[in-house]
Parts: C-alpha cells; sequence; structure tokens
C-alpha cells in the first residue's frame, strides 16, 4: 500500500511538473509568456502549385513548435469555410529569411558585456545567414537605426562591440518606436523587432498604445526581455503587453544577480528566442474561382485549432496571374495599405495619416495618392500622407481608404475600407454664476467665476457637435476618482448648458458637510454618449473644471431637523458614500495589479456550459478577464446572460479573487450570487456560475474532470 501511494505521489509530482515547468522554468530564474500565438504576415503566390502560400507563426504556450489540430480558411464574408482539402498545412523548413531590429538598453544599470555575449554567442549562429538584422540602442536618447546585415558578426563589430553606457533616463519606448517605423505594411518579409531592456520606461515617450497600433499595422511582432539585476527592474506586466498584443513573445530573466548566471540566464533566453522564430508554417490555399475584391486581393481568414482554443488571423493574398502570359511582361500587383491606422482605433487629435506601398522600389514616377474619407475624396495628388483632423468632424464612426494611381488616372491599389472612431473635447466653463466673494476668474471660465459659488451656478460644455443628442454631466471631490451624476442637459445651438438651482444644495446632496466645514472643492467632468453602447464616446471633457462652493449657509447644530433625523441623514449618507468608495476600490483593484508575484501551484479555469465539453484555461496573469467579448482571455460565446466584460480572475495581495466588472452582472460563487460591482476571495476549488456557463477554478494537480462533474451535479 506505501509503495502504491508512494507511486501515486511520484506520478502527481510530474505532472505538476509537466504542467509548470513550460511557464516557469524552475531554478534558472527565467520566466516566458504562456499563451499560444497565430499570425499571418504574408500571402505569395506560388506558381509551382498554382496556390497561394500562407506564410504564419504558430507557437504554443511555452513558444516553442505546435501540431494545430485543425485548420479552415474561409474567404471573408463567405458562409462556409473552403473545403478541407482546399488548405493544407506544412511546416516551414527551413523557414524564409526575416528580419529583425534589436532595441538594447544601454544606462548604466544595463549588464551590457552579458548581453553582448549571449548575442554573439546564442542568438546570433541560430539565426539563419539570409536574416537581416539591425540595431538601435537606447538610453536618454535614441540612436539612428543601422543598417540591416546579413553578417550578424560584422554588425557586433561596428556597432555592438564599442558600444557604451550612455546616460539615464531609459527612452526605451521611442527605441521601439523607431523600430516600427522601419517596418512596412504588407511586406514579404516577417519583421520582429527584440526588445532587451533592465528598465521601467520613464515618461514621457511614445505610448504602449503607439507601439501596438504600429506594429499591428505592418504585421510586425515584438520580443520582450526583461532583466532584472541589483541595480534596476523592468516593468514585466507591461513588456509582455507589448508582446502578447502583437502576437510576439516575452522573456523575463529574475535568477541570480551574478554577472555568470545573468549571462548564462541570457544565453538560454536567446537560444529560446531562436525556438520561437522557428515555428513558421505555411498553409497552400487553392485559389479556384476566387476573385479579387475592391482592392485587387484576395481576403481570407485563418482559424487554427488548438484543443479548446481558437487562434484567428488575416491574410491578404494576391490573385494569381493571367495564364499564358509571360509574367516578365506583366506589371507589379501593388499593394497599399495604412501605417498609422488600424481597423476600430480611436482617433482625438490631428493625426498624419500614412501610406506604404508594396512592392516600393517598383512605384511609377507619375503615381498619385488618393484619400477617401466616409466614402468621399478628400485628396488627391503626390503626396502619401493625409492630415486627418477629428475636431473637423462630427464625432462618431468613419470610414477611411486610399488609393495608388499612375498618370492616367487608373487605379493600381487600394487600402481595405478601415474604421476609426472620433471624440470630440469638451470644454466647460461656469456661465453668469454668483458667488459670495469677489474673485479673479479663472483663465477660460467665461462669464462666470468659478470660486466660492452659491446660489444657482449654470454649467456650459462647449465644442457639441450637431449629432450629439445630450451632455452628461458628473462631480466629484477635489483628488478624489469617485464621480456622481449631477444632471444631463440637452444639445442647443452647439452648447450644452447644465443649471443648478443651488449649488450648495447640491453639493450638500452629495458629499455631506461636517460641522465647521469650509465648502468644497468640485471636479466637473461632461461626456456625450454615443447612439450604440458598443462605439466610444461622442464627447468628452478632456480637463475637469475645478471650482470651489462657499460654505453652507447654517451650520449642522443650526439644522431645522431634529439631532435624530439628522444623524439618520448623515448615517445614509455615509453608507451611500462608503457603498461609492467600495466600489471604486474595487475598480482600482481590478484596473491595477499589484507587485506581488506568483506563489503557490498554477491556477487553472475548466470552462463547460450545459454539459458539454470543458475547455481548460491556464492562469499565467495577475488579470485574466472572462466575458462574452472577444477581447477577453476567456470568451463566453452566444449567451445573452453573460456580459461583454462580465468578470475577472485576480492575484491581489498573494490571494486570488473573482469580481464582477459592471453594475448589473451576475455571478454564483460556490451557489452565492453576487450582483454588481463584487470582489470576492477564491479558495481552489471554487465554482463560479456566469449565465449557463460553469467556470471551476482550481489548482493544476486538481482533478478538474471529475470535480467539475461533482460540482455541476451539486447545483443541478
Amino acid at each position: 500500500m506505501m509503495q502504491k501511494r508512494a507511486a501515486q505521489t511520484l506520478i502527481a509530482v510530474l505532472c505538476l511538473l509537466i504542467v509548470v515547468l513550460p511557464a516557469f522554468a524552475q531554478g534558472d530564474g527565467i520566466s516566458s509568456s504562456t499563451q499560444p500565438e497565430f499570425t499571418v504576415y504574408a500571402c505569395t503566390f506560388n506558381p509551382g502549385t498554382g496556390r497561394a502560400d500562407i506564410h504564419g507563426v504558430l507557437t504554443g504556450g511555452d513558444g516553442a513548435r505546435v501540431t494545430p489540430d485543425s485548420i479552415s480558411v474561409s474567404r471573408v464574408g463567405a458562409s462556409a469555410p473552403l473545403p478541407p482539402e482546399a488548405a493544407t498545412l506544412a511546416n516551414a523548413d527551413p523557414r524564409p529569411p526575416l528580419r529583425m531590429i534589436l532595441v538594447l538598453d544601454v544606462t548604466s544599470t544595463m549588464p551590457l558585456d552579458s548581453v553582448r555575449n549571449g548575442l554573439l554567442n546564442s542568438l546570433f549562429p541560430g539565426l539563419l545567414f539570409e536574416d537581416e538584422v539591425a540595431l538601435i540602442s537606447v538610453a536618454n536618447d535614441t540612436s539612428d537605426i543601422t543598417t540591416f546585415y546579413n553578417d550578424k558578426n560584422a554588425l557586433y563589430n561596428d556597432h555592438l562591440f564599442g558600444l557604451t553606457f550612455r546616460d539615464s533616463p531609459n527612452r526605451i519606448y521611442d527605441g521601439v518606436q523607431r523600430a516600427l517605423e522601419a517596418t512596412q505594411p504588407n511586406s514579404p518579409l516577417r519583421q520582429v523587432v527584440l526588445l532587451i531592456t533592465d528598465s521601467t520606461p520613464q515618461e514621457p515617450q511614445a505610448t504602449p498604445e503607439d507601439l501596438i497600433t504600429r506594429a499591428q499595422a505592418s504585421d510586425a511582432q515584438i520580443f520582450t526581455i526583461g532583466i532584472h539585476n541589483l541595480q534596476d527592474a523592468p516593468d514585466d506586466e507591461g513588456l509582455y503587453r507589448l508582446a502578447d498584443e502583437t502576437r510576439g513573445y516575452g522573456f523575463t530573466y529574475d535568477g541570480e544577480k551574478t554577472a555568470a548566471a545573468i549571462e548564462a540566464g541570457l544565453n538560454d533566453i536567446f537560444g529560446r528566442v531562436v525556438n520561437t522564430l522557428n515555428t513558421e508554417i505555411v498553409i497552400s490555399t487553392d485559389l479556384t474561382g476566387q476573385t479579387p475584391d475592391e482592392t485587387g486581393f484576395i481576403p481570407f481568414d485563418v482559424n487554427v485549432t488548438l484543443g479548446e482554443t481558437v487562434l484567428t488571423d488575416r491574410a491578404i493574398c494576391a490573385p494569381p496571374p493571367p495564364p499564358d502570359v509571360d509574367p516578365s511582361l506583366l506589371l507589379p500587383t501593388f499593394s497599399v495599405a495604412f501605417t498609422n491606422i488600424v481597423e476600430n482605433l480611436e482617433l482625438n487629435n490631428p493625426t498624419d495619416v500614412q501610406i506604404s506601398v508594396q512592392p516600393f522600389d517598383q512605384v511609377p514616377l507619375d503615381a498619385q495618392f488618393a484619400f477617401w474619407l466616409d466614402d468621399e475624396n478628400v485628396q488627391s495628388g503626390v503626396e502619401g500622407t493625409f492630415v486627418f483632423d477629428p475636431q473637423a468632424l462630427n464625432p462618431g464612426r468613419h470610414t477611411l481608404r486610399a488609393q495608388m494611381r499612375n498618370g492616367a488616372g487608373d487605379v493600381l491599389a487600394t487600402t481595405p475600407t478601415t474604421t476609426v472612431y472620433t471624440t470630440r473635447d469638451l470644454p466647460l466653463i461656469v456661465l453668469g454664476a454668483n458667488a459670495a466673494a469677489e474673485t479673479t476668474p479663472d483663465a477660460g471660465s467665461g462669464s462666470g467665476q468659478t470660486a466660492n459659488l452659491e446660489g444657482t451656478v449654470r454649467i456650459e460644455a462647449a465644442n457639441v457637435a450637431p449629432n450629439m443628442t445630450e451632455v452628461q454631466f458628473r462631480a466629484a471631490l477635489a483628488n478624489t476618482d469617485v464621480s456622481y451624476p449631477i444632471g444631463t442637459a440637452t444639445v442647443q445651438d452647439g452648447r450644452a448648458i447644465l443649471t443648478i438651482e443651488d449649488i450648495q444644495a447640491e453639493a450638500a446632496r452629495l458629499f455631506p458637510p461636517v460641522e465647521g466645514q469650509q465648502g468644497w472643492n468640485f471636479q466637473i467632468s461632461a461626456l456625450a454618449p454615443s447612439g450604440n453602447a458598443e462605439d466610444p464616446p461622442l464627447g468628452v471633457s478632456s480637463a475637469p473644471l475645478v471650482i470651489s462652493v462657499a460654505p453652507p449657509t447654517e451650520t449642522l447644530t443650526n439644522s431645522p431637523f431634529p439631532p435624530i433625523i439628522a444623524a439618520v441623514v448623515l448615517m445614509l449618507a455615509d453608507i451611500g458614500l462608503y457603498r461609492a468608495v467600495r466600489k471604486r476600490k474595487i475598480q482600482r483593484t481590478i484596473d491595477i495589479a499589484d507587485k506581488h508575484d506568483f506563489s503557490g501551484p498554477l491556477m487553472v479555469l475548466t470552462v463547460s456550459r450545459g454539459g458539454g465539453s470543458k475547455q481548460t484555461h491556464m492562469i499565467t496573469k495577475k488579470s485574466l478577464y472572462i466575458g462574452r467579448g472577444s477581447g477577453n482571455d476567456v470568451q463566453l460565446e452566444d449567451d445573452a446572460n453573460v456580459s461583454r466584460q462580465h468578470g475577472a480572475i485576480l492575484w491581489r495581495k498573494q490571494r486570488w479573487y473573482y469580481a464582477n466588472r459592471k453594475a448589473k452582472v451576475r455571478t454564483k460563487v460556490n451557489g452565492k450570487e453576487y450582483k454588481g460591482l463584487a470582489l470576492v476571495k477564491l479558495d481552489a476549488p471554487a465554482d463560479l456560475e456566469m449565465g449557463g456557463y460553469q467556470v471551476l477554478f482550481h489548482a493544476s494537480d486538481q482533478r478538474s474532470s471529475s470535480m467539475m462533474d461533482d460540482l455541476v451535479k451539486t447545483n443541478l
């Protein structure tokens, strides 16, 4: 019996190691991304097979090559995928050459010698000779990009060998932005940016949103390596976000801090980078019966299935050349794409919309470019840039496309029509307010004062667009994030004016005063909602209006209410304020992760619906989002009782929690229902019910299948 138990224990330990080791290497201080990735970067016509070759990258959760359970290719807009024999998959061995840009942090805390040795001994030997590599170094400024080298030893000798430290603070995100500016949409080459840093980005510089948008436009992957040493530490979550949202891969070293240990760790990481780069696939696709769309290309949606996970990307394929025509006599098939605009992008400030043309070296000298905004031609000429000014348009949804034409006016290439959203700024002023004392109006406050207000106050939101029907106003105490609605105003003549009959009474209603209080300090904000709940708001006030309200004319001791009634009123107000503050704390807990690293066993979510098949999701992030929307880490589809942004599994304060993310969300945790914003401690195993879905939270070494069956039976 003892031998049997020992064997069972050994098997359990081995199973746990199999699960945990890919995500967190034991003993070497290396951790990495843990989610599988699939991206398509090119589609070319193969004259040898007469089919289109869709070039993609497919990695498992450990960053290594993985064989999918199935693939399907569908013409965009078609009701059914192509027949199975029309799309076949093969590994790309050897893979095609790629183009890589190294972005290297060279501030004084960086273990520069260890990085150089790792590049020379591990990364460069693992790359193909045909791979092109360039370098950008970053400290308090950003170097120019070097030329692209096939000979990596020459790159090392020319630029890396003599590289020295430069002053802090770092500009690593600016360096990544400069690298991305060297990538091109619709490039036939795979494009990779490899960022190596030991620092947290210093403000101000390029934002993560800017970098992700630019990378997505070029189908460029961002790989990140964060190094923890004795002097500095990188922003691990920020680096992983860059990698995950560009379908790249992130690595972190946080092992021993000796030079030898760091170098050994980097050698290991660079070897893993090479393995991840060598995960290319080719999907050979039959183009029979397929005709180009208005862009001149054939778009396909490609789905790859790994267990219960479906990964999707879009391929834009050139049509086959006409039969029996000498290829040397054919004009090139041009493609034109936006370099800094992606689908559903929100634009608030004037933006230079830029385009890229492939093949660039064959663009006709008489080429001209036309830009279309909402199906209206707004610019034509030799300029390949269009100034898009959101403030000159009605806010909301707009479409953009661009064309390249020759001198005769023939259309050579067209971008896909891209949807963008604009939001208008709503500046706020006080009109004709009464004041208890003479004050100097703040700049931009119109004809009204903003200090020591009492009586009737009118607040105006200006710059209101014709398609806005109402503006919602909210108030918050100064230096707090908790705001409360104070009214809604209709729009007339480009303005929305909210009249508050008694500002002191309104202040007392929102924030009950205490004895001796010397008035209030307010921040007023405004928002104009969109007619579509899924779209961004049409307008927001970018800067709140700061006002002060005069003290109440009667102190609490002179209240006309008996003390007991006043006490009850205050108690109810305190309860309301407590609930508001509590909701805000929950929201901040959801939005902001703390610095506590994972501890204990790796946790898992096992999801089922109505007794159907189960999906398993490893929890490798401190914030794992669940909901009906496609942007969630765990998507619960086709259930109206599940919100698009339903809930989250959170690692906070070295404990696991579940939180509802919306005010009207309902979730059962271990049979108890929680409505609205709520935060619940989770002890494994825990049973969650969201709509018709059962979600089991458990440790990776727990038997999820039988546990899920038992819990579902219990709830029935």
